[in-house]
């Protein structure tokens, strides 16, 4: 328990604290004045922490380092989940089109339902795996590697991945409440995208940090240089 709530300090120690905090509030922000577009560096930055930690990194890494490669391997990131949460994603949307369509779930609720229950899994199977694909992905530098089954159950099957990722979960969503109760435009505004980039470095930190006992990652993370 001690262990799993040092990871809430993370953020703020090593020599680089702070940085993928900071980073990740400005663009947080930038979020909010031109959407979409910070995002891509937002995933370069939490893409940094769950290498470093998968490695055994005990500190954040440097985020102002390369920045050419840490935008290449947001775009490969970006693909890598859209083949993992985009199917899922598709078909939740389509069953969401088509109980609308059909004005409701009655004189047909168990097709329905079934397939919607067969689309939640299959997102949350989804959201599952990403991590530990994006982990093998920018440690190996390959785009198969995202894919490679046998990364991936050495990863899934991973006791401490799967507590790491559950606390992830909690600790993001505790955060977004929180983001969401200050919301606004004003000071509270401010504050609430600080507890956004907050919660998404600590949720980074604590799935890398389940994944450290897999082998996925050695020696705190890949290096910067082009593969």
């Amino acid at each position: 328990m001690t262990r799993t709530l040092d990871h809430f300090s993370y953020p703020v120690r090593g020599a680089h604290r702070g940085d993928a905090l900071v980073a990740a509030w400005a663009l947080v922000l930038a979020h909010g004045i031109v959407p979409f577009v910070p995002l891509l560096p937002l995933v370069g930055v939490l893409l940094r922490v769950l290498v470093r930690s998968a490695g055994g990194g005990d500190d954040p890494p440097s985020v102002l380092d390369a920045p050419v490669d840490l935008l290449r391997r947001s775009v490969g990131a970006a693909l890598v989940a859209l083949v993992y949460v985009g199917p899922p994603l598709a078909f939740l949307v389509g069953m969401v089109e088509v109980v609308s369509g059909s004005g409701g779930v009655e004189g047909g609720s168990f097709p329905v339902l079934a397939a919607a229950t067969v689309g939640g899994i299959a997102m949350l199977v989804a959201t599952y795996l990403l991590p530990v694909a994006l982990a093998s992905y920018v440690a190996s530098g390959s785009l198969r590697a995202a894919f490679d089954r046998t990364r991936l159950r050495r990863g899934a099957r991973s006791g401490s991945y799967l507590l790491g990722w559950l606390v992830a979960v909690v600790a993001l969503d505790a955060g977004l409440l929180l983001a969401g109760w200050l919301g606004g435009a004003t000071v509270r505004g401010v504050l609430g995208a600080l507890v956004v980039a907050y919660s998404l470095v600590v949720a980074a930190r604590l799935v890398g940090a389940g994944l450290s006992s897999s082998g996925l990652v050695d020696g705190g993370g890949p290096s910067t240089s082009r593969r």
